[in-house]
């Protein structure tokens, strides 16, 4: 069982946010009655194939009973988390691609840790020779499942999202 005086700030805890979802949180305010947190919460970028992370910068209110876990003196640390150096975000190191060797992940350690280094430059990305030949099959594709069916909906919206954001740059 949980104990409310047991739990101190920069604490982890898990918290049920809504009826299936959890999320981890870092204690920021013990008040007695209610925590204060900030979620760790899921960016869009990638590093090494891996999701990247970062705590929220607002605080959020948490009832004692929404805790499913307490890690005490527990840090994001503990949880085999690595900082990307100079920056506020992370990645779970068993997310990490196996097929990126461990002195490609280094390297982006040993630079100067700007997120430059690890997120590929818009400018300088080129479509592959096949890319009508992928954009006909995927086209054509009818996933049956319903997972499939999601998957290929948000595709096409971030395609369309992107195409619209292209043609308004050109103007």
């Amino acid at each position: 069982m949980i104990e409310p005086n047991d739990i101190l700030v920069g604490d982890i805890v898990k918290v049920k946010v809504e009826e299936e979802d959890e999320l981890y949180a870092e204690v920021h305010t013990n008040g007695g009655r209610h925590l204060l947190v900030r979620y760790f919460i899921k960016t869009t970028r990638f590093y090494k194939d891996a999701p990247v992370f970062r705590f929220e910068e607002n605080t959020n209110v948490v009832e004692y009973t929404s805790l499913m876990e307490h890690y005490n003196e527990w840090t994001i640390g503990d949880f085999s988390v690595k900082h990307i150096k100079d920056t506020d975000l992370y990645v779970f190191e068993t997310d990490i691609c196996s097929d990126v060797s461990d002195s490609d992940i280094e390297s982006s350690d040993e630079s100067d840790g700007s997120i430059g280094d690890f997120i590929a430059n818009e400018d300088t990305m080129a479509f592959p020779l096949d890319a009508d030949e992928v954009d006909a099959q995927w086209n054509t594709w009818n996933p049956t499942t319903s997972g499939g069916r999601g998957f290929k909906r948000k595709v096409d919206e971030m395609e369309a999202r992107y195409k619209h954001q292209n043609d308004n740059s050109i103007f």
